[in-house]
């Protein structure tokens, strides 16, 4: 998570890496300009995924995985589908970023 980690603060993210529950989660996401990277747990090593946004108030969020593309997931979906401990980026985009991504 390291590689990543500094990889998203080249490009002018601000990065929290954390381990946390999946209301911390909801809750970051939510604020405009904020997405997170989770690692989820696997035989293979494990694999990471983008989460977006909370877009309603039913528990969901919304991933972007390269397997299984873009969604909306409620947690005990995605507990199943991907084992979580809790480790996570946080990210935030700071203003000069947003405004060169248009």
């Amino acid at each position: 998570m390291l590689n990543l980690k500094q990889a998203a603060e080249q490009v002018a993210f601000r990065v929290d890496a954390r381990k946390g529950s999946w209301a911390v989660l909801r809750r970051h996401v939510r604020r405009p300009g904020a997405y997170a990277i989770v690692h989820t747990i696997s035989t293979d090593g494990g694999h990471f995924i983008g989460v977006v946004d909370a877009p309603n108030d039913d528990g969901a969020i919304r991933v972007m995985d390269v397997i299984k593309g873009v969604r909306d997931v409620a947690e005990d979906a995605f507990l199943r589908a991907y084992p979580w401990g809790g480790n996570m980026l946080l990210l935030w985009a700071n203003e000069s970023s947003e405004s060169e991504r248009g």
